[in-house]
């Protein structure tokens, strides 16, 4: 992809292929503040909710949940990465969205047409 600054014989080679959203320190405590956000409101809805589950119990719905997640993350990361190594317009970003709405969209339908 070309990027031209104003001069037509100045122009700048950039490769969209590479999704770099935030790096380094910013990101690192942007992910910690979102796991203790999640964490927090777990446990805060475990106690909250009646009859409590014993931690047990809680735990493993928490991992299971954890390990789903992880999995499509992972299956849609590799997904993008598959995909934008074909074309050169578009970034994996772009792809991982596509993915990602797809799968929510197609979970969502499937669990609509169960319940009739």
């Amino acid at each position: 992809m070309d990027i031209s600054t104003g001069d037509p014989n100045d122009k700048v080679d950039r490769d969209v292929k590479e999704c770099k959203l935030i790096q380094g320190l910013l990101a690192i405590l942007a992910q910690s503040v979102l796991v203790l956000l999640v964490f927090g409101a777990l446990i805060w809805k475990r106690h909250i909710e009646r009859p409590i589950r014993p931690w047990k119990i809680w735990c493993y719905d928490v991992g299971k949940q954890g390990v789903s997640s992880l999995a499509i993350h992972l299956y849609n990361t590799a997904m993008s990465m598959v995909v934008s190594s074909t074309t050169t317009t578009t970034s994996q970003c772009s792809w991982y969205f596509v993915v990602y709405v797809i799968d929510n969209t197609d979970v969502w339908a499937n669990a609509n047409s169960c319940s009739n």
